[in-house]
């Protein structure tokens, strides 16, 4: 039997299922986190770190597709410093493409 994991998620309470992930939980329920690597084909690993969210209580930023729900949590997938984040990744991203 899956256990069921409550916890809050942009400020939403959300019910999400025993080994989901943070990125699946907030699916699940309407809320969009920005991802190039997620795909429902595939393991997820993190590498595109564009799903990143805060969790209050744990220190930097924690990728959504790779991170368990855990009980209690309080999770925020917008801030100023995520979008920092998101900014500098497609920044970085961009900045390696072939000039020609």
């Amino acid at each position: 039997m899956t256990q069921s994991i409550n916890l809050t998620i942009n400020g939403r309470q959300v019910t999400a299922k025993s080994g989901e992930t943070l990125y699946e939980a907030a699916k699940h329920v309407g809320i969009s986190i920005p991802s190039l690597c997620v795909s429902d084909h595939l393991a997820a690993y993190g590498s595109c770190r564009l799903c990143v969210c805060e969790v209050e209580g744990r220190p930097g930023v924690h990728a959504s597709c790779t991170t368990p729900v855990q009980a209690d949590m309080i999770v925020r997938t917008e801030s100023p410093t995520l979008q920092r984040h998101r900014h500098n990744l497609v920044e970085l991203s961009l900045s390696e493409r072939p000039r020609g």
